[in-house]
């Protein structure tokens, strides 16, 4: 396990580095704007697999009736809840200690599969459940490590200036870091995201996606394939068909048409969309299919909506 955080945690730390270099090409922002954004990369705090002291996360104290002595789920989940919210009120007047592994929500748990951003506290967390099997081990290749886990790595970073991300600073602070100019034209470009999905991308004729639910993640991903990219650039002989095909089995689900209404109300794009829409942004793409004008998988660059 210390030897799979080790190498997590390299991973993070190549991706943030490689994160500089969208953040520096940004040609829609100023230097004061690039300054205050890179500060705020730089001031991440990276939390990998499980936290280094276990203890946080012992319920001492806490007695959970079994179910041979009239015990439930039900009762147990409730007595957690209300173990947690005890502590969390024990604590309430401490000092915010950005770099302590929070314990607050049970999606921020080391075994829970998930990983996010916390806006709060400018953290992503890489949890131990999420990076194993088949998106994480030992043994693939680094196209596989960078379509799967290093994807998922950039997309928490990328979140960290979608438009909800873009309102915290390094701190964590819900307090504006860009010129006014800079963020006008920040919107703008997330506004033409929007109109996109608005407009042009439909489950079905005449249903549209809400563009401005999904703006956020979609952001996130773009940025998170935008810097494997230019990882990839620096590998010799990079294969990058088993890249997007690695990314494209990440997101492999099939949905009834029926499942598919429930998630127009989800932030997160329909799986598909996260391949085909996300993808088709890129020319290495385009490149590595021979896809050109005329076809159904082509964007012209002018009808990209890269927010980075």
């Amino acid at each position: 396990v210390g030897v799979a955080s080790l190498w997590t945690s390299d991973v993070v730390d190549e991706v943030i580095l490689n994160y500089h270099t969208i953040l520096n090409d940004a040609d829609f922002i100023s230097d004061e704007t690039r300054t205050k954004a890179i500060e705020k990369l730089d001031n991440m705090s990276k939390f990998v697999l499980f936290p280094d002291n276990m203890e946080d996360f012992n319920y001492a104290g806490l007695d959970i009736t079994s179910a041979e002595d009239g015990g439930s789920y039900f009762d147990a989940i409730e007595k957690i809840k209300d173990y947690n919210q005890a502590k969390q009120a024990a604590t309430f007047n401490d000092p915010i200690d950005r770099n302590k592994w929070t314990m607050d929500d049970s999606y921020i748990m080391p075994a829970t599969v998930n990983c996010c951003n916390l806006f709060q506290q400018n953290a992503i967390y890489i949890l131990g459940a999420y990076a194993k099997g088949e998106f994480y081990n030992s043994e693939m290749s680094d196209e596989e490590l960078y379509g799967m886990l290093g994807a998922t790595i950039g997309h928490e970073i990328s979140h960290s200036f979608d438009m909800n991300g873009a309102s915290f600073d390094k701190e964590g602070n819900f307090v504006s870091w860009w010129t006014e100019e800079d963020y006008n034209a920040f919107l703008a470009r997330n506004q033409k995201m929007i109109d996109y999905y608005n407009t042009k991308v439909s489950a079905w004729p005449g249903q549209y996606f809400n563009g401005s639910r999904l703006a956020g993640e979609t952001c996130a991903d773009m940025g998170a394939i935008k810097c494997m990219l230019l990882m990839a650039a620096q590998k010799p002989d990079f294969d990058y068909d088993a890249f997007f095909r690695a990314y494209a089995r990440s997101y492999e689900y099939k949905f009834t048409n029926e499942a598919v209404d429930k998630y127009f109300n989800d932030e997160h794009p329909l799986d598909y969309l996260r391949v085909n829409l996300v993808l088709q942004q890129f020319d290495e793409f385009l490149d590595c299919y021979g896809i050109t004008e005329g076809d159904g998988m082509y964007l012209a660059p002018e009808d990209r909506i890269l927010v980075w």
